[in-house]
């Protein structure tokens, strides 16, 4: 039995088709440019659709949020789906008050980001370097 998708996922479905649609036509514009590549074209439909639909979130949207942020692992590659994740997660807590578990996300997003960051990239690589010599 195949699961319903949510209003909230259809609704981004919709919305990326009809702005990839737009680009393939040649009629995507954006701040009077006509958008060539497709790579920015579907990063320009992802975002409008995640603007479009957020008020069609219901909690079991943010229940399969909750579960993909759970999933992630600090050794994976940053995505900006996960941080976009993170900070909905977050806002989400606050407005409900749960502080605990908005505790819980910023600290997830903090870690994930450091862990990311070229720097401490460069600082791993440096200390292996040098415990191999």
């Amino acid at each position: 039995m195949p699961v319903s998708e949510s209003a909230y996922e259809t609704c981004k479905k919709q919305s990326i088709q009809k702005t990839m649609k737009l680009y393939e036509r040649g009629a995507l514009i954006i701040r009077k440019k006509k958008i060539t590549n497709p790579k920015q074209a579907l990063a320009i439909a992802l975002q409008g659709a995640s603007a479009n639909c957020e008020k069609k979130i219901k909690r079991t949207d943010i229940s399969n949020m909750v579960e993909k942020v759970n999933a992630i692992k600090s050794t994976t590659d940053l995505r900006y789906s996960d941080i976009q994740r993170l900070l909905f997660l977050i806002q989400d807590s606050r407005e409900t008050r749960k502080y605990k578990k908005m505790a819980d996300y910023q600290d997830k997003l903090l870690t994930y980001l450091i862990h990311h960051h070229p720097q401490s990239r460069e600082r791993t690589l440096l200390k292996s370097k040098i415990n191999k010599k």
